[in-house]
């Protein structure tokens, strides 16, 4: 499998500042994200990373009737820098498919996050994604997805900002004519988070006093405090509710969380869960 190279230690705190102070409505009054992590001592910052294959299968009525291997793919990196009571994580993800694995269908996104904390408590997030977004409404549209290839491709791109005084977003649907796939899609978030100004910040609904997280962060923490819990995120200017529930799986010596989000005054929910080694 194509190795991935878009997500770089010191790319998270670059973009971080680019997208968390450069093109932001106002400057924030703080020291640049990358200065806090240029200040910090050898040996407290720390790295992960993980890269993962994606396998799909076609279900009808709950019956599997196609399976593929190896259709797409995904990567994780997080990185954590502390300067005094100061702590900053940077988190990214991207997804999407191997074109030439399923008759070069395309469809790709990435999205980053930055939480800063001073003595424990968040006081700044932030966040700017994008997806390829799907236009076929019905499998007749999914159909002609995969024969009818075109020029350019709808883009779902979302950035926001949070802090103590509020909540800001922005929420565009370029066409962009992007020569691209998951794994080299990261390079994109600086141009599409310029594209996408924020207004100034304002208080929402059931947001509360402080500053709340972003989703990955919130699922992060989630996976390390263990257990079962419950955590506000917000994204674009909606407060959700995370709730977490982690037990054995009895197929398994994995851990299964089943995570449940929940945005007041909204019908539904998602669900997803994660398979975790012990540890």
């Amino acid at each position: 499998m194509p190795g991935y190279a878009g997500l770089t230690r010191r790319s998270i705190w670059q973009a971080a500042a680019a997208f968390l102070l450069g093109s932001a409505s106002r400057l924030l009054a703080v020291p640049p994200l990358e200065e806090v992590a240029g200040s910090i001592p050898v040996g407290a910052s720390t790295w992960q990373y993980r890269q993962y294959v994606v396998h799909a299968t076609v279900m009808l009525s709950a019956i599997p009737i196609l399976a593929k291997q190896n259709v797409g793919g995904a990567a994780v990196a997080i990185e954590q820098a502390k300067s005094k009571d100061v702590l900053v994580t940077g988190l990214q993800l991207a997804a999407g498919t191997w074109p030439e694995r399923v008759k070069d269908f395309n469809r790709y996104g990435a999205t980053q996050e930055v939480v800063r904390e001073e003595k424990g408590a968040i006081a700044e997030s932030a966040y700017v994604s994008f997806m390829a977004t799907p236009g076929e409404k019905g499998l007749g549209e999914a159909r002609k997805a995969f024969t009818n290839k075109q020029a350019t491709q709808m883009f779902s791109v979302a950035r926001g900002k949070a802090s103590s005084a509020g909540c800001t977003f922005g929420l565009q649907h370029p066409m962009l004519d992007e020569k691209r796939t998951w794994a080299n899609s990261i390079g994109l978030l600086d141009r599409l988070a310029a594209q996408t100004p924020l207004p100034p910040e304002t208080r929402v609904p059931d947001y509360g006093p402080g500053c709340l997280p972003t989703f990955l962060f919130a699922v992060r923490r989630a996976i390390v405090a263990g257990g079962n819990s419950t955590t506000r995120y917000i994204h674009n200017n909606k407060v959700y509710r995370l709730r977490v529930q982690a037990k054995p799986d009895e197929n398994s010596d994995l851990r299964v969380m089943t995570g449940t989000s929940i945005s007041a005054g909204e019908r539904g929910q998602s669900e997803f869960r994660i398979w975790l080694a012990a540890g």
